[in-house]
């Protein structure tokens, strides 16, 4: 758990603010951020994989869709929106379409205990 890595893309810094907080207060190191797809792709071209992404749909120059689309990312994904469930759940099946591993879907806003369910849907160790 101590060696979990997570991306958060979200182009709100208060979300991010609150996931970092969230997954700290459970035990996972700080979360990587990024505000949209171009620089989430950056980072995961830069660095170490991660264990989990948590992307958003709607974000300014790349979103979640296209994302998923450009990834090759094959870890689990969260996808996370302000938007309704139904809107949410299309996302997520153009996602898996392209063979994106979404584990879980959460409609914003959640609370931590929705962030501790969605990451053992993904498989992180939370012992």
């Amino acid at each position: 758990m101590k060696n979990t890595r997570v991306l958060v893309i979200d182009d709100d810094l208060f979300l991010q603010a609150v996931l970092d907080k969230q997954l700290r207060g459970i035990g996972l190191p700080a979360p990587d951020c990024a505000d949209n797809g171009v620089h989430a792709l950056a980072l995961i071209a830069a660095s170490e994989p991660f264990d989990v992404i948590f992307c958003d749909v709607f974000m300014p120059e790349m979103d979640g869709i296209e994302f998923l689309r450009k990834s090759n990312y094959s870890g689990p994904i969260v996808m996370m929106s302000g938007q309704s469930e139904a809107m949410l759940d299309g996302a997520a099946r153009i996602g898996e379409s392209g063979g994106a591993n979404i584990v879980a879907k959460i409609v914003k806003p959640f609370t931590a205990e929705d962030i501790k369910a969605v990451l053992l849907k993904a498989g992180v160790d939370l012992v």
